[in-house]
């Protein structure tokens, strides 16, 4: 892994840790923040910040879009309890994602 690729994970990390449960508001001042000490961050568009990507393994180290992890088109269950939804959002698939990653990790 090269120190460009390591960096980025770094940060990619560091975000999450520090700041996962920032509000959108503060998410923005976050990703400025970062954009203005120079950190490897995404070329982002209007509204987007950091936590909108992720940093690809598979493709050398390059921030890549959360948006591909968007669920198919929901369809309820025949017979379901309306307290019991999930709704599959990019959010939840975000999360769902990273907790996999989490969890996958060696044991030590």
């Amino acid at each position: 892994m090269s120190e460009a690729e390591y960096e980025k994970l770094v940060i990619f990390s560091l975000t999450w840790a520090l700041a996962g449960i920032y509000e959108a508001q503060d998410r923005q001042y976050f990703h400025e923040y970062l954009a203005a000490k120079g950190a490897p961050i995404p070329q982002k568009k209007e509204q987007e910040t950091i936590f909108d990507y992720f940093v690809s393994v598979d493709d050398k180290g390059n921030f890549s879009d959360w948006k591909q992890f968007q669920p198919d088109e929901w369809k309820p269950p025949e017979k379901f309890k309306f307290s019991q939804l999930l709704m599959p959002t990019v959010d939840s698939m975000r999360s769902e994602f990273l907790t996999n990653l989490i969890l996958s990790q060696p044991k030590t």
